[in-house]
């Protein structure tokens, strides 16, 4: 029996992509590839636009939600940046939040993608800090 279901558990993360663990026993699915990347990149575009045109930056996808409630946070964030190791690396990937954070403490902190700072060619300061989500409530 269990020889079937661990053969169901590969199919079904060859046809929906993968999946991790919450706290709460449940299990977060992350679409499959290609259609995922599509939308990590597509959420961070938008908060690069929203960062520079000064809007309150997109709602996270769930997934991104759900990074925070995982029962191993270190095993799931290496699903979404399978090279990003917490001890050896010096910066944050291409990501809109804190990555150092999400680990340690389980939760979003937005992440600038540029520092605030003065235009020379301008002459005129620029800034580019993040205006987080709000939820409702």
């Amino acid at each position: 029996m269990d020889k079937w279901r661990r053969e169901l558990d590969r199919l079904r993360a060859g046809a929906w992509g993968t999946s991790f663990k919450l706290v709460d026993g449940t299990r977060c699915q992350l679409p499959p590839e290609p259609s995922f990347g599509a939308q990590k990149y597509a959420h961070t575009m938008a908060c690069v636009a929203a960062d520079m045109e000064r809007y309150m930056r997109p709602e996270p996808p769930a997934y991104y939600k759900a990074l925070c409630r995982a029962k191993d946070r270190r095993a799931a964030i290496r699903l979404f940046f399978p090279e990003w190791d917490p001890e050896t690396s010096e910066t944050n990937p291409v990501f809109p939040y804190n990555l150092w954070t999400l680990l340690e403490e389980g939760r979003l902190e937005d992440l600038a993608f540029a520092p605030s700072g003065w235009d020379e060619d301008d002459d005129e300061y620029f800034e580019c800090t993040p205006i987080p989500y709000a939820e409702a409530g």
